[in-house]
C-alpha cells in the first residue's frame, strides 16, 4: 500500500532512507536502506502492522535488546530496533548474496561437501548463541545467507522476542512462529518450555533438504505435515541418494528424533558427528521396529489428537501460507497423488521424446494427468478441489493432453494417434494419423493446432475426419500455442534448428521470432509468454499487437519438472490456476557404468548433462553440458578432471574423431545448423567440417575419412572428406547414422513406417537394408567395439543384435542387453564399452505423487515481470 510505505519513509527519514522493498515474510517486510548516520546499506525489517498491534512497542524493544549482543561470524547481527509512528522495526546488515532457500531454488541439492559445510557452521552459530541462552525457534534456508560462500543466520532471536513480547496471544495474530516443514514435534505441539534441541531438530530438516531436494516431512497442507512431523519418520537419506557417507546419514537421523532426548545434547555434537566418520547409531534391540525406537504408540496417539485440536485452535498456518501466499490472494497447495497413481515423466522412466504429462481446464477446475497403472501409462481426471480420482477410458498409451476450450473433451495423443475423450466417460475417439506429433492447441473454432517433429503445423477437426496442413517446412513446430485471434501461433524449435520460440503467422508465410533458444513456450491469458529455461520458467509480457516480448524475461517459477525439447510439466488456466511438477531438469541424471553386475556412478554430477560420447581409448568423455550456454566438455575419467571445449553459444552431439585427437559437433547458428570440429588438446579454433553442407554430424568411420551426417532435407548422408564426395543413405525422416568401426556398414532410424525403426545397409549404400529392431520406438544406434553387435535404445531397455556380413548382410534376433531408467536426451544417452559395460545417463525416479497448485498466479506473475499489452484491435 502506498499510503502505508510513505508512511514508513516519513517515520524513518531521520536515521534510514527507505529505498525498496527487498520482501515480505510471515512476521515482517523487509526494505534496503541507507543509514544515514554511518552511510551504508542496511535492511529494515518492519513487522506486520497486526503483529505489532498486538506485540506493543516497548516490551518488544525490551525482549529483542537480549539478542543484540551477539557476535559470532556465522550470526547476522543486529543493528539498531525501535519504534517509530506504530511501525515496530530492526536493522540488520544488507548482504550481498542470496539465501539457502535461493540456491536450494536454483540447484534443488547440494554437493555433500557443501551441505556438510553449511550445516557444520550454522551449527557452531547455533551453540554459540544456545550458550547464552538464545533460541533461534526458526531454522530455515530463508533465514541462512550465503555471503562469499559462508553462511549467516538471520533473524537470530527475534522469533524469541516476538513469543515473549507477546506474551501468549500469538493466536490474536493469526499467525504462527516457525515454519511447518522445520518445525521440531514438540514445537508444532505448543510446547511452551522448548530447549536448544528445537533449534537441532530444524537444523536437521534443512540438512536433509539440501541432500535430497525435499524437507523430510510434505503435505499439502499444514495440519498433514504437523501430523506427519509427530508420527511419521522419515525416507532414510541413502535411500534418497545413496552417495551419503553413513555418517552423515546417521547424524541426520539422531538429529531428526521425534523425542528432544534422543537428539543431539548440543549443536557442537551434532558437528562434531558430521565430521567424524566413524560416527553410527546405536543398532535398536531386536524386535523393535527402527520407526518405534523413541517413540510409543500411546504417545504418537496422544501427540496426534493434541496436533489436531492445535490445527484446529486456529493458528492460521494455511490461511497464512509461506511469504510468498501474502501477496494479493495469491495461494499455494499441493495436490498428492495416490501412490498406485503417480503422475509419469514421459521421456525418462517412459518411451519417447520429452512430453507433457498434465493439464488444466481453462476454468482451472479439472486436472488431468498422465498416470501410470500397472505398468501402462493412462490418462486420470481429478477436481482441483477434490480426492476423487477416475481414468478416462481407452487412453492407453497416452501422453501430450490438452483440454477442449469448454472443457467438455480432452485431447491426447497415443502413438501416432491424435484423439479425444469426454470427461463424463465416453470412450476415446480417433481424430487422425499424424508422424511424430509433438504438442497440440485446441481453438475456439473446434479446430486443433497440432505440430509434428517432422516439420508440419496441421490443423485437424475435432469432429474428426478434415485436416489440413497449414505449414511444411525444414524444421519441427512443437507445441503450438494459439494467440487470441487465431491468426498467429506460438511454436518451439528446441532440440533441432533452434530458431528458439517464435509465432507463426496463419495470415502470411511471416514468422515473428520472440525469442531466440528459449523452450517449451506458450501465450497464457495474463497476456504474457511464458517458457522455461532448464529447471526454471521465464516470463515477459506479450505485445499482441506487434507480436514482441518486452525485456529479456524474468524467472518466475524455479524447480519445475523438465524434460528434453525444454518441455516442462506445467499448465495454468485462463483464471489464473498454475499447476506444476517440481523436480529438476531431467537431464541432471547421472552418469552410471553399468554391466557385469555392478554399478559405478561417475564424479561428474553437480552440472546438467546432455548427449555424450565416449573416446576411442574409453578414457575420456565428450560430452554436452546445459547451462546459460551449451557447451562441449571433456571429463577425463581416470583424473575427474573437466575441461571446457567449446565457449559460448549452442551446441550438440559431441562425436570423437577415431585418433582422440578431435571432437566434432553441432553448432546452431541464426536458425541454422552446422557441423564443426576442434582439437581437444591444442587449444585452436573451431573449423567446420562441411563449408556448404548443412546438417549434424554422427558419426565418424575407423579410419577417419567418412563423417556420417543428418541432413534435415536429405536425410542420412555420409561425407568423404578426402574426396568432398557425398553419398545418399537414407531419406528423411530418418536420422542418427552410425558408421561401423571397418566402414562397412551404416546404422540409422527411420520413421518412414509411422515408428521409429533401426535399419542396416552396407557402405557405400545399396539398395540392400536390413530391419535390426522388432519394436516400435527404437532410436540410437551403436557398434560394438568390434563392429559384430549394434546396440540400439527401445524404451528404457537397451537391445543388441548380432550383425554378420559374410557371406551376406544378416541380423540375427534382438535380445536385451540392459534394461533400466534412461534420460533421453536429444542425441546418444548411452555408449558402450569395449569390455561390454554400458555409460548411461541415469534417468532416477521416473514419476511423482506430488503436485504444486498456485491460485491467483497471474497477480503474482504481473508483480514479478508487469503487464502484457492486449491487442488494440483484430489484426488485418
Amino acid at each position: 500500500m502506498p499510503e502505508l510505505l510513505n508512511r514508513l519513509k516519513a517515520a524513518l527519514a531521520d536515521r534510514y532512507a527507505i529505498q525498496e522493498e527487498l520482501g515480505a515474510g510471515g512476521m515482517a517486510t523487509v526494505y534496503l536502506a541507507e543509514d544515514l548516520k554511518h552511510h551504508r546499506k542496511v535492511a529494515v525489517k518492519v513487522l506486520r502492522p497486526e503483529l505489532a498491534a498486538v506485540l506493543g512497542a516497548e516490551r518488544f524493544v525490551q525482549e529483542i535488546t537480549t539478542t543484540a549482543n551477539l557476535q559470532h561470524p556465522h550470526i547476522l547481527p543486529l543493528f539498531d530496533s525501535g519504534e517509530a509512528d506504530g511501525f515496530l522495526y530492526y536493522v540488520m546488515p544488507y548482504i550481498e548474496g542470496e539465501t539457502l532457500r535461493d540456491k536450494l531454488n536454483r540447484e534443488t541439492q547440494l554437493g555433500i561437501e557443501e551441505a556438510v559445510q553449511i550445516t557444520t557452521e550454522v551449527a557452531d552459530a547455533l551453540d554459540y548463541a544456545h550458550r547464552h541462552n538464545v533460541i533461534h525457534r526458526d531454522i530455515k534456508p530463508e533465514n541462512i545467507l550465503l555471503h562469499d560462500g559462508r553462511p549467516m543466520v538471520a533473524d537470530f532471536g527475534i522469533a524469541l522476542a516476538v513469543s515473549a513480547a507477546a506474551g501468549g496471544r500469538m493466536t490474536e495474530t493469526g499467525m504462527s512462529l516457525g515454519t511447518p516443514h522445520y518445525m521440531s514435534p514438540e514445537q508444532a505441539t505448543a510446547e511452551k518450555n522448548l530447549t536448544n534441541r528445537s533449534d537441532i531438530y530444524s537444523l536437521g530438516c534443512v540438512l536433509y533438504e539440501m541432500l535430497t531436494g525435499d524437507p523430510p516431512h510434505t503435505g499439502s497442507s499444514a495440519q498433514q505435515i504437523i501430523m506427519k512431523i509427530v508420527t511419521d519418520t522419515p525416507r532414510p537419506l541413502t535411500e534418497l541418494r545413496k552417495s551419503v557417507p553413513p555418517n552423515v546419514a546417521a547424524t541426520t537421523a539422531k538429529a531428526l528424533e521425534k523425542l528432544p532426548a534422543d537428539r543431539f545434547a548440543s549443536a557442537s555434537k551434532l558437528a562434531e558427528a558430521l565430521n567424524n566418520a566413524a560416527f553410527a547409531l546405536p543398532t535398536p534391540p531386536a524386535g523393535v521396529p527402527v520407526g518405534e525406537r523413541t517413540t510409543s504408540k500411546k504417545r504418537v496417539l496422544w501427540i496426534a489428537v493434541t496436533v489436531l485440536a492445535f490445527v484446529a485452535a486456529g493458528l492460521g498456518w494455511l490461511a497464512r501460507g509461506s511469504p510468498s501466499e501474502t501477496r494479493r490472494g495469491v495461494g499455494r497447495f499441493s495436490i498428492n497423488l495416490p501412490d498406485s497413481l503417480p503422475l509419469a515423466f514421459i521421456g525418462s522412466a517412459s518411451q519417447g521424446n520429452g512430453r507433457r504429462a498434465l493439464t488444466i481446464s481453462r476454468d482451472g477446475k479439472m486436472l488431468v494427468y498422465v498416470g501410470e497403472q500397472d505398468g501402462v501409462n493412462r490418462l486420470f481426471i481429478r477436481p482441483i478441489d477434490s480426492y476423487e480420482i477416475r481414468v478416462l477410458p481407452g487412453t492407453d498409451g497416452a501422453y501430450n493432453p490438452f483440454f477442449s476450450p469448454d472443457g467438455e473433451w480432452v485431447g491426447f495423443f497415443s502413438g501416432n494417434e491424435v484423439k479425444k475423450v469426454a470427461v463424463d466417460g465416453q470412450d476415446a475417439v480417433l481424430l487422425a494419423t499424424i508422424i511424430n506429433p509433438m504438442g497440440a492447441d485446441w481453438g475456439i473454432d473446434d479446430r486443433i493446432l497440432i505440430g509434428s517433429e517432422g516439420g508440419y503445423l496441421h490443423s485437424v477437426s475435432a469432429e474428426g475426419g478434415s485436416r489440413e496442413v497449414l505449414r511444411r517446412e525444414r524444421g519441427p513446430f512443437l507445441y503450438p500455442s494459439i494467440l487470441p485471434g487465431g491468426d498467429g501461433v506460438v511454436v518451439s524449435d528446441e532440440g533441432l534448428v533452434r530458431r528458439g520460440v517464435r509465432v507463426v503467422d496463419l495470415t502470411s508465410d511471416q514468422d515473428h521470432v520472440l525469442r531466440p533458444f528459449a523452450t517449451g513456450a506458450r501465450y497464457v491469458a495474463s497476456g504474457h509468454l511464458m517458457w522455461s529455461q532448464w529447471s526454471t520458467l521465464f516470463a515477459a509480457p506479450l505485445d499482441l499487437d506487434r507480436w514482441r516480448v518486452a525485456g529479456q524475461g524474468m524467472p518466475v517459477v524455479p524447480r519445475v519438472r523438465s524434460e528434453i525439447y525444454g518441455v516442462s510439466q506445467w499448465d495454468v488456466s485462463e483464471t489464473g490456476t498454475l499447476v506444476y511438477a517440481s523436480g529438476p531438469a531431467v537431464a541432471e541424471g547421472q552418469l552410471i557404468w553399468v554391466g557385469r553386475g555392478q554399478v559405478e556412478r561417475l564424479p561428474f554430477q553437480d552440472i546438467p548433462h546432455g548427449t555424450f560420447q565416449l573416446s576411442p581409448d574409453e578414457k575420456r568423455i565428450a560430452i554436452l553440458v546445459k547451462g546459460q550456454s551449451d557447451d562441449i566438455w571433456i571429463y577425463d575419467i581416470e583424473t575427474g578432471r573437466r575441461e571446457r571445449l567449446t565457449s559460448g553459444g549452442v551446441h550438440d552431439e559431441p562425436i570423437w574423431s577415431p585418433d582422440g585427437a578431435r571432437v566434432a559437433f553441432t553448432r546452431y547458428e541464426d536458425g541454422d545448423v552446422f557441423a564443426y570440429v576442434m582439437a581437444v588438446d591444442a587449444g585452436t579454433e573451431a573449423q567446420r567440417l562441411f563449408p556448404e553442407l548443412h546438417g549434424q554430424a554422427s558419426s565418424w568411420s575407423g579410419d577417419g575419412r567418412f563423417v556420417a551426417v543428418r541432413n534435415f532435407s536429405r536425410g542420412v548422408l555420409v561425407v568423404d572428406l578426402t574426396e568432398s564426395r557425398t553419398h545418399e543413405v537414407a531419406p528423411r525422416p530418418a536420422w542418427g547414422g552410425v558408421l561401423s568401426p571397418d566402414g562397412r556398414l551404416i546404422a540409422y532410424t527411420s520413421g518412414e513406417s509411422g515408428e521409429n525403426q533401426i535399419f542396416v545397409k552396407p557402405f557405400p549404400p545399396t539398395d540392400l537394408r536390413r530391419q535390426v529392431s522388432r519394436e516400435g520406438g527404437s532410436e540410437e544406434p551403436v557398434w560394438s567395439r568390434d563392429g559384430t553387435r549394434l546396440y540400439y535404445r527401445s524404451g528404457q531397455r537397451i537391445m543388441v543384435a548380432p550383425i554378420t556380413i559374410q557371406p551376406q548382410l544378416t541380423v540375427g534376433t534382438p535380445s536385451v542387453a540392459f534394461r533400466g531408467d534412461f534420460v533421453n536426451v536429444s542425441g546418444r544417452s548411452y555408449d558402450v564399452a569395449s569390455d561390454g559395460r554400458m555409460l548411461i545417463i541415469d534417468g532416477g525416479k521416473g514419476t511423482t505423487t506430488r503436485l504444486n497448485v498456485v491460485t491467483n498466479f497471474f497477480e503474482e506473475l504481473k508483480a514479478k515481470v508487469g503487464t502484457g499489452k492486449g491487442r488494440s484491435e483484430p489484426r488485418p
